[in-house]
């Protein structure tokens, strides 16, 4: 997405000072992304209790795959262990490793689009980055940003992929044996987090590779890029199975163990679930093809008008190209405000299904042609390779906070550098026409970071003190709260406490271990991990006190726990354990859908 031609010269850098300036506030709106989210990120019941809690039982010396089941690589509890263990176990702790990871991000990002597209476009991939990813929340369900991300192993998978493939560019273009060493090495991090980074990762490190075997450097040097590409890459695998053979005996306990997720990737009962399916868009197809056909010609549609208008007025007006510039930000923002009252925002990525397959081809022939499209070609096939989890519908919500980053900052760097590079107007023209890209891009960030911050605000309630206090809304915080202030005066420090079906959370703010080896039990925790091994965990060691929670699973196919799963360990609590006390909707009733409430019940002898 780069050219011969320079771009106007309102989106140049004019100095020191400028860029300066530029850094200073990517770093301002940085801070303040993860000032807003601090403590609201969270969501106190749903997925983001387990990345909290096995740190912490890491920490007291249990180990992966022996008294904790898990499904994912090791490197994200295995980090934040390490972390924890130097900064105290807390909330705030992981907090601060989290904004750590986000200005890394960041960094790396910027430098790739730098490369990709030039300074000016990685400003504004920054900028878009910290306000549309970094810290949403774009629907009632939390977890879906990098300050607290539902898996960790997604969002240090994210940052060690995108070092590596900087890396990989640096090497390269440096023609340097240890980069790409160096590259290897993060890339084997990348391997030890989720399936599906990883795989985005493959992508672009083998269309990087199909490039390398074309283009010179040829012979001898080649393979010694790919051998210390090899190594570095081989290193991570073996300290984590080093660390798994120490902990589980070795062989195949080990091995198994080191697969990680992908043991758990390629099982089609849990990808087929329905939730996985509506993430795709392949649930309900015809309706989500509708969408993508509309969005594919309306938002191309409305980047083409608008920077075009821009530029028109600008070139009429014939004032500079400041003037102009001002006046394509202003009209692009306006026009772009106008339509978003009338259409969701959350659709205007959607456009990434095709785009993200064009560019990386774009990218690929330049590249092979001999242009030095390394970063654009390695952000392109990485987005691509991304999508799989998101088919059809790449959003910048759910799963889209770390899948569609690459996709949305190329889109970026397409509206507001590459279109206005490309236009034969005059300079007054191109500036209008950056102007209005500008505009458009701002307001969809700014959009984005409003719907978060009015989420944020409903969050007037408390669940847990001190360190590890997060603000909640009061849907579900003031029962769960109620829930851990009565626990925690009834229970023995020794305690052990069962939460069905999900709510680790409680165990987490209680200190307070989970009797088996499970540390959720959802659907797919239950499709991945035989239930009958749960019964025999809690037959050999009773809770002390067992917390049931009302959480709907109709996404995944069953209106309830004990309803279609979960039958044999609700069976095996109601027969062992009485009703004490609840709060809120009774658990697995048919309710409304803001019903919810919780019960502690306790063993019947007591």
């Amino acid at each position: 997405m780069s050219s011969a031609s320079p771009p106007p010269a309102a989106t140049r850098p004019s100095g020191l000072a400028a860029r300066i300036a530029a850094h200073l506030s990517a770093l301002v709106v940085l801070g303040l992304a993860v000032a807003l989210g601090w403590d609201r990120g969270p969501d106190a019941l749903i997925d983001f209790g387990r990345e909290l809690y096995v740190p912490w039982r890491l920490v007291e010396g249990d180990a992966l795959h022996r008294e904790i089941g898990w499904f994912n690589g090791p490197l994200g509890p295995w980090a934040i262990e390490g972390w924890m263990r130097v900064f105290g176990v807390s909330l705030d702790a992981l907090q601060a490793l989290n904004a750590v990871v986000i200005g890394l991000t960041a960094l790396v990002l910027a430098r790739l689009v730098e490369r990709a597209s030039g300074g000016y476009a990685a400003w504004v991939g920054v900028l878009v980055f910290a306000t549309v990813f970094a810290v949403a929340q774009q629907e009632a369900s939390g977890n879906f940003l990098f300050l607290a991300p539902y898996s960790h192993g997604i969002t240090f998978g994210f940052l060690a992929s995108v070092a590596c493939l900087l890396g990989v560019v640096r090497g390269i273009e440096l023609r340097s044996v240890p980069t790409f060493g160096l590259a290897g090495v993060a890339a084997g991090l990348a391997f030890l987090t989720k399936a599906e980074v990883f795989l985005g990762l493959g992508a672009a490190v083998g269309a990087l590779a199909v490039v390398a075997l074309v283009r010179p450097p040829k012979g001898a040097r080649r393979l010694r890029w790919t051998g210390a590409f090899g190594v570095g890459f081989a290193l991570p695998l073996a300290l984590a199975y080093a660390r798994f053979a120490a902990q589980l005996g070795g062989g195949a306990p080990a091995l198994e163990a080191l697969a990680g997720t992908w043991v758990h990737a390629v099982n089609a009962d849990v990808s087929g679930l329905p939730f996985y399916r509506m993430m795709r868009g392949t649930y309900d197809l015809p309706a989500t093809l509708q969408r993508l056909a509309l969005a594919s010609v309306l938002v191309p549609l409305h980047v083409f008008a608008v920077t075009r208008l821009g530029a028109l007025l600008s070139e009429r007006a014939g004032r500079g190209e400041r003037a102009g510039f001002v006046l394509g930000l202003g009209l692009g923002g306006v026009l772009t405000v106008a339509v978003c009252v009338v259409a969701p925002i959350k659709w205007m990525l959607l456009p990434l299904v095709w785009f993200l397959p064009a560019a990386t081809l774009y990218a690929f022939a330049r590249s092979v042609r001999g242009a030095t499209a390394y970063a654009l070609l390695a952000l392109a096939a990485f987005g691509f390779g991304l999508q799989p989890k998101v088919l059809l519908v790449p959003l910048a919500r759910q799963y889209g906070f770390v899948l569609s980053v690459p996709g949305a900052l190329l889109l970026a760097a397409f509206v507001v550098a590459h279109l206005p590079r490309r236009h034969r107007g005059t300079a007054d023209a191109r500036a209008g026409l950056a102007g209005a890209g500008l505009g458009i891009v701002a307001v969809f960030g700014l959009m984005n970071a409003n719907a978060t911050r009015n989420w944020y605000a409903t969050k007037t309630g408390t669940f847990a003190t001190g360190a590890d206090r997060i603000h909640v809304g009061h849907w579900r915080g003031d029962v769960l709260e109620a829930v851990r202030v009565d626990l925690a005066e009834r229970l023995p420090e020794d305690a052990t406490l069962l939460v069905l079906p999900e709510g680790v959370t409680l165990n987490y703010a209680l200190r307070k271990r989970t009797p088996s080896r499970l540390v959720n039990y959802m659907v797919p925790e239950l499709v991945m991990f035989d239930e009958r091994d749960v019964v025999a965990d809690l037959n050999a060691e009773p809770p002390d006190a067992v917390v049931l929670v009302h959480r709907p699973t109709d996404i995944y196919g069953y209106p309830f726990f004990g309803q279609g799963y979960g039958e044999a360990i609700l069976d095996w609590v109601q027969e062992r354990y009485a009703f004490e006390r609840g709060w809120g909707d009774a658990p697995f009733e048919a309710a409304g859908k803001d019903a919810f409430g919780a019960q502690i019940w306790l063993p019947k002898e007591r």
